[in-house]
């Protein structure tokens, strides 16, 4: 049995015959052409000039088959996690390692604080270096900003943090912004916040862009809108140039471009189409392709005798069975 096959039948796929490469030994001294292997039903492109190559070629590929089985074979196999109470499994070694170290633990290598009476411990280098940085650096002695509201354990290193923190959660020394609108209780904490209130709401502090064609009284806030504004009403386009409107009767259709007007009326109108009529008595097919007509005289009348060849068939016209 050769090689392929071997491989075939060794990862299950022997069940359907699969074609044979016939591989001739050159002599040592002399070369062959490159040769074609077949692996796990697909030709691989392989330039083995020689016995020593293809050899080699074969024992590489022999391994990395036996690494991919063992792979696979742990792939297949579902492991629990042995912690008590715990009901992870998976079939992925590196994962219940991921799992062991995070929920449980196991494998990792603590990082313990060395300064009395500190219990830190991190599982990382780095945060060890943080923590003792931040911690039990003499040079470092941070004055805590302590939140003097009954009951708020809240502290902050920085004076700003205690500040916004005040502003947030006790509503202390806030600045409000109140709507300019009679009508309007809406106040923000911040100008920015009440600027975009009233322009969304009372359209106050808004420029708007207006129509200047006429007596047109459009404005808009972008002059996005307003563009799209005279497009779809006056018919100008993004340069000032007027668009192209159909000439047919109840077409409202209109382009900034010639070109798509003129196959807007070929399409839709008809205008300017040369037909294609099927000349089969009693056939009244035509259409605007010669070979869409050619493959309606092969497909839809019978009494057609139109030989297939390059020229007269598409892509569609081919059926694989």
């Amino acid at each position: 049995m050769s090689d392929s096959l071997a491989l075939q039948a060794l990862l299950g796929l022997a069940t359907a015959p699969v074609p044979k490469v016939h591989l001739t030994p050159p002599s040592p001294s002399a070369k062959s052409p490159p040769q074609i292997h077949l692996i796990d039903a697909q030709y691989i492109y392989q330039a083995t000039h020689t016995v020593a190559a293809q050899e080699a070629f074969w024992a590489n590929h022999r391994a990395s088959v036996d690494e991919s089985l063992e792979r696979d074979r742990w792939k297949n196999i579902i492991r629990d996690c042995e912690e008590e109470g715990c009901a992870y499994k998976t079939g992925i070694a590196t994962h219940m390692k991921t799992h062991k170290a995070a929920k449980h633990g196991i494998g990792v290598v603590w990082h313990h604080c060395d300064r009395d009476g500190c219990d830190y411990k991190a599982k990382e280098a780095g945060r060890l270096r943080n923590h003792k940085q931040y911690k039990h650096n003499p040079y470092r002695n941070f004055r805590w900003n302590l939140c003097t509201e009954p009951g708020c354990e809240y502290k902050s290193k920085q004076t700003h943090h205690l500040k916004q923190h005040k502003r947030n959660v006790h509503k202390i020394d806030v600045v409000w912004f109140n709507c300019s609108d009679p009508t309007c209780d809406y106040k923000a904490k911040t100008a920015s916040t009440l600027k975009q209130h009233q322009q969304n709401v009372h359209s106050i502090g808004i420029r708007f862009y207006h129509c200047e064609e006429g007596t047109c009284e459009f404005k808009s806030k972008t002059v996005f809108f307003l563009k799209t504004h005279k497009l779809s009403a006056h018919q100008i386009g993004r340069t000032g140039t007027v668009c192209y409107p159909c000439a047919e009767v109840a077409c409202e259709f209109k382009t900034k471009k010639a070109s798509q007007l003129k196959l807007h009326r070929r399409d839709v109108h008809g205008i300017g189409v040369v037909w294609h009529f099927c000349d089969v008595p009693g056939c009244s097919f035509k259409t605007k392709a010669e070979w869409t007509l050619k493959r309606h005289k092969r497909q839809g009348c019978v009494h057609a005798s139109l030989p297939v060849t390059l020229t007269n068939f598409t892509a569609k016209d081919v059926k694989i069975k």
